[in-house]
């Protein structure tokens, strides 16, 4: 759910789909997907993921060859957060 900015996501097979403020999508289980921010503002996001992760067989994450992949991970891309200087969500 976008609560400020837009975004494109991106599913396996590189289909998009762009939202704006106040839209979501509801991604199946083991659905593998990317995203970028779209505008210029901050996005913020409410992420919603599994609330009992602990009753779930290990390995937790799989990459697209089903092999196990920490959220971490240079093959997840994680990027580091940028703070701009006086932007705060709800300005």
């Amino acid at each position: 759910m976008i609560l400020q900015g837009s975004a494109r996501f991106f599913g396996p097979d590189e289909e998009a789909i762009e939202l704006g403020q106040w839209e979501g999508i509801m991604l199946p289980r083991g659905n593998l997907y990317k995203f970028f921010a779209t505008s210029e503002e901050p996005l913020v996001m409410i992420r919603v993921g599994n609330p009992n992760y602990k009753k779930q067989a290990a390995p937790y994450r799989l990459n697209a060859q089903g092999e196990e992949m920490r959220g971490d991970s240079k093959e997840n891309k994680t990027v580091p957060v940028i703070f701009r200087d006086g932007a705060f969500f709800g300005d």
